[in-house]
C-alpha cells in the first residue's frame, strides 16, 4: 500500500480532497477509505451548512427588495394618479384661458353703445317745488 494510506487518522482532516479520493480509491474495502469517505461527507455537510446560510440571508435580501419595490409601486401608482387629475385642470385652465379672451372680444365687438347718459341734477331748495308747465 501506498504512502498516502498508511498516514494516522488525524491527519485526514488535513488532507486535500483529491488526497482523500486518493485513498478511497487505493483502499476501497478497507478501513482508511471508510474513515476518508467520512471526512469527505462531513466536509460536504459543512459546505451545504455554508451555502444554505448564505442561500438564507440571499433569500432574505431579495424579501427586503421585493418590499421595498412594492412600496415604491404604491407610491408610483398614487402619483401617477395625482398626475393624472393634475393635467386634467391644466387642460381645463388652459381652455379657459383661450376662451375668456376670445369671450371678451366677442363681447366687445358685439354689445350695444350706451346711450349718452345726462345727470339731472335736482333743482335748488329756493326754486318752486310745483313743477311748472310747458306752454301749449
Amino acid at each position: 500500500m501506498s504512502q498516502v494510506i498508511c498516514c494516522p487518522v488525524l491527519t485526514l482532516k488535513q488532507r486535500t480532497h483529491d488526497e482523500l479520493v486518493e485513498i478511497m480509491d487505493k483502499d476501497s474495502s478497507g478501513h482508511f477509505a471508510a474513515m476518508a469517505g467520512e471526512e469527505l461527507h462531513q466536509r460536504f455537510l459543512g459546505r451545504i451548512g455554508d451555502e444554505t446560510i448564505k442561500l438564507t440571508t440571499a433569500t432574505e435580501n431579495v424579501r427586503n427588495a421585493v418590499v421595498a419595490l412594492a412600496k415604491s409601486s404604491d407610491r408610483l401608482e398614487v402619483l401617477t394618479a395625482k398626475l393624472k387629475n393634475l393635467t386634467w385642470a391644466l387642460i381645463f385652465l388652459t381652455v379657459v384661458a383661450i376662451v375668456v379672451p376670445i369671450g371678451i372680444e366677442g363681447w366687445k365687438a358685439y354689445r350695444q353703445e350706451a346711450q349718452d347718459v345726462r345727470i339731472v341734477e335736482p333743482p335748488a331748495h329756493s326754486a318752486p317745488q310745483t313743477p311748472t308747465l310747458p306752454p301749449h
